[in-house]
């Protein structure tokens, strides 16, 4: 590849606010938590302001804005290395949705096939696999819309209050007291927007929007420290268990599909598929240092984060290890997923 990568940046508009000594938000505009949601909200719209409906063009398409919007954070700041984490595990995501099309297609021919032959016998199996597969990877796109709204506009925000007045010199340092001074206040856009309502896609119930974790704080603060795999494994944790549990893994249907697709993977069920993570911009890639598989136990159970956390960390410090010995191929990787959403 020569000359610089093409990066697709969302249009920005730049808030900052008085972080003086007062103990009450000073304001030089109106609430900045609503600009940094709206940006989010805008990234993976219509582009005219309105939500994509959940058709598998529209949620495969959504992903890969994802999945670019992490990539370019990661590329515009390097410390920000949980999002280059979350660009693979989210093109992982539309890895999925890739799949789950593909068995819902071949479902489908079996099932015409065995209809023609056998008009009383549905063949459930490949009907069941498909939607197995297609409420799988619907579930987790419920999961990563959520937590791109949740944690986007936080990296963003972070990324805009660290720089300097000069506009030349990005301070972490000045980010990470904004932060702290004023992430109690995000939630108080939700109910009392500053324009169009907030669009956050569970009820309040499942997850508050704008619910403050001090996994956020410190991994934000490790950032700072110059501790990048720290900040990275306290946010994999705001991610996993502070958002994606609440929001998909609680949920009793889906727990028992989640098992049911581990067994089925363990026991080799045609159109099943086993739960791992590629640090590539490819769906599977032929490197074990680039792979991180979840378990082939058929007992494995990915909703338990006491199961799922040890699986998600061990890909953060294989990540944090191929930095340090592969940077220009990682690189390339997420450079890729900037340009094209990854996947294929």
């Amino acid at each position: 590849m020569s000359g610089s990568p093409t990066i697709f940046v969302a249009p920005r508009e730049r808030v900052t606010i008085d972080i003086s000594s007062s103990p009450a938000p000073v304001w030089k505009k109106k609430n900045p938590w609503y600009a940094y949601q709206k940006r989010a909200e805008f990234m993976i719209s219509d582009y005219q302001g309105k939500m994509l409906d959940n058709n598998m063009s529209n949620l495969m398409a959504r992903n890969r804005r994802i999945n670019q919007a992490y990539a370019n954070l990661w590329l515009r700041h390097n410390e920000f290395q949980w999002a280059g984490l979350a660009a693979f595990a989210s093109k992982q995501v539309g890895c999925g949705l890739l799949h789950a099309t593909e068995v819902s297609r071949t479902a489908e021919a079996v099932a015409m096939n065995t209809w023609l032959f056998l008009p009383k016998l549905l063949p459930v199996t490949a009907i069941g696999v498909s939607g197995m597969a297609y409420y799988t990877y619907e579930m987790l796109t419920l999961g990563n819309t959520t937590l791109f709204l949740d944690i986007y506009p936080l990296h963003a925000f972070f990324e805009d209050h660290s720089w300097e007045e000069d506009g030349t010199t990005w301070n972490p340092q000045k980010g990470s007291e904004a932060l702290q001074k004023y992430l109690s206040i995000r939630k108080d856009i939700f109910d009392k927007p500053d324009g169009a309502p907030i669009y956050w896609p569970v009820s309040q119930e499942i997850l508050e929007f704008g619910k403050t974790s001090t996994n956020i704080t410190d991994g934000f603060n490790s950032i700072v420290t110059g501790d990048l795999l720290d900040s990275v494994k306290f946010l994999a944790y705001h991610e996993q268990v502070d958002v994606l549990q609440p929001v998909i893994y609680n949920n009793w249907a889906f727990k028992k599909v989640l098992q049911a697709n581990q067994v089925a993977y363990v026991t080799d069920l045609p159109g099943s598929s086993g739960i791992e993570l590629t640090l590539s911009n490819q769906c599977t890639i032929n490197n074990s240092q680039q792979t991180i598989n979840f378990s082939d136990s058929k007992d494995a159970d990915l909703a338990d984060p006491n199961q799922r956390m040890p699986f998600v960390l061990r890909a953060a410090n294989q990540f944090n290890d191929l930095l340090k010995t592969e940077h220009s191929q990682i690189e390339k990787a997420i450079i890729a997923i900037s340009n094209t959403g990854g996947g294929g």
